[in-house]
């Protein structure tokens, strides 16, 4: 188990960073546990990867990792897929189905974007969490389940990684509506911040090397390479999208490189967005600041999620959109 553990962290999170070392400790310390656990980090970090990591270190890893996204899910479909249903319990409803819960007793259930789960049926994930029990759509049985809860969060700003418990901005998603107090409760002891790419520049050469070589097999290309400029573009850019930002920029370059060495030129307009990250040359701030929603929105599938990260209001961003 402890091989398997190793194995499963060297292969899936790279770095040596202080920071990145932290989460790691974090998240093996918790694996052991069925505590609740709410992971924050921005968009793109590696928060799920993060949680399957606690999944597959945990005793529960010949089980079930159900992932419920809150943000690209609506309501009804939510409450549908997580209690399961009855034949018949609503129109369309032909079979029986199975929930989520159902699919991940003994396993864990992963809550992306806790804050966006429906208020109305946060006491039912409650009581699964203290009671172990739910009644699925149409039914008057009560299923038993044991599951763990592993939430992730883009809204939680702390100075430091690792496990801590939740930062005052909870207590402000109650005081909005957003989470009950009982579902609070789940998540007041323990937190892992996952740092951004920006503040672990030292591992980006290791993690964009090892995406670069995957990228060159998948595409059946001779091995590709960094150029030392390219490599210093890539350290000196602020990667708001992240591990998925650089990821996708790795992919891009291996497909359009005409060569077998990387230059800044096969990066996009991650050079220019380096400069401009570093305040180089002549660029104005409203340059920088458009060039950076610019960059957001194409790393995010709606209009609110690009809010969310900018911290502006979704129709003040829309307006920002349509000037640009």
């Amino acid at each position: 188990m402890v091989a398997e553990g190793k194995l499963l962290l060297s292969e899936e999170i790279i770095g040596e960073s202080a920071a990145l070392k932290q989460v790691l400790a974090s998240a093996k310390q918790l694996a052991a546990s069925d505590a609740a656990v709410l992971i924050a980090g921005e968009r793109g970090s590696g928060k799920q990867l993060l949680a399957r990591i606690i999944h597959r270190l945990s005793p529960r890893r010949s089980k079930s990792f159900v992932k419920v996204d809150c943000v690209t899910t609506t309501r009804e479909l939510l409450e549908r897929e997580l209690l399961g249903f009855e034949k018949g319990a609503f129109k369309g409803a032909v079979s029986d189905k199975l929930g989520w819960l159902e699919l991940a007793n003994r396993g864990t259930l992963f809550v992306n974007e806790i804050a966006r789960f429906p208020l109305d049926l946060q006491p039912k994930l409650v009581r699964v969490l203290k009671r172990g029990e739910f009644e699925p759509l149409g039914s008057t049985r009560i299923i038993r389940v044991d599951v763990r809860l592993i939430a992730a969060t883009r809204r939680l700003s702390k100075s430091r990684p690792g496990v801590d418990a939740p930062s005052h901005d909870l207590e402000r998603w109650i005081a909005g509506d957003r989470l009950q107090p009982d579902l609070y409760d789940q998540f007041s002891q323990y937190c892992i911040q996952i740092p951004p790419l920006r503040d672990r520049t030292v591992d980006l050469p290791r993690i964009a090397e090892k995406q670069l070589q995957f990228f060159s097999r998948r595409s059946g290309k001779p091995a590709f390479t960094f150029s030392p400029e390219a490599m210093q573009a890539m350290r000196a850019y602020s990667w708001p999208g992240n591990l998925r930002e650089l990821r996708n920029v790795i992919e891009r370059a291996v497909i359009l490189a005409e060569t077998d060495r990387i230059e800044p030129g096969d990066l996009g307009d991650i050079a220019q967005g380096a400069a401009e990250f570093r305040l180089g040359g002549r660029v104005s701030l409203e340059e920088i600041e458009n060039e950076h929603i610019r960059k957001v929105l194409a790393n995010s599938r709606t209009i609110d999620e690009a809010a969310e990260i900018l911290r502006i209001d979704p129709a003040t961003l829309y307006r920002r959109k349509k000037r640009l």
